[in-house]
């Protein structure tokens, strides 16, 4: 009977044991600032890869400007007093469209893929070293 008892009690403290261990594991690495660093690093990739990809969208480009323009040429020159002022006001609108750049934003999206899978490596490695 006190065999089976202290049987017992080994087995119950192993699985709490057990327990224990991957819950303080799993808390070790969801706040280990070195791989929350490691975690940033991969979305900063992630964002730099969504800005090389809008690069394929189009642009449009909307310009305005209004000011006071002192002018004094040949045509001021005619009037009373030789020059005038004048209220200057000019807008602008451009839509430009990537056509063919040489395969350019193709391969830097290639490129930022593989820096995005590179990151994904370190963020494991450093888990793993921090678990062990």
């Amino acid at each position: 009977m006190r065999l089976i008892c202290c049987a017992g009690l080994v087995v119950f403290s192993s699985m709490a044991f057990a327990t224990d261990l991957k819950e303080t594991v799993l808390t070790a690495l969801e706040t280990n600032p070195e791989i929350q660093a490691k975690i940033k690093q991969k979305g900063v990739r992630t964002e730099e890869r969504e800005s090389v990809f809008s690069r394929y969208l189009p642009q449009v480009q909307l310009a305005a400007a209004i000011g006071r323009e002192y002018s004094d040429n040949s045509s001021t020159q005619n009037r009373v007093g030789g020059s005038d002022t004048l209220t200057r006001k000019e807008s602008s609108i451009a839509a430009q469209q990537l056509l063919f750049d040489g395969f350019e934003v193709s391969s830097e999206l290639d490129r930022e893929e593989m820096l995005i899978q590179a990151a994904d490596y370190d963020v494991m490695g450093t888990s793993e070293r921090i678990a062990i």
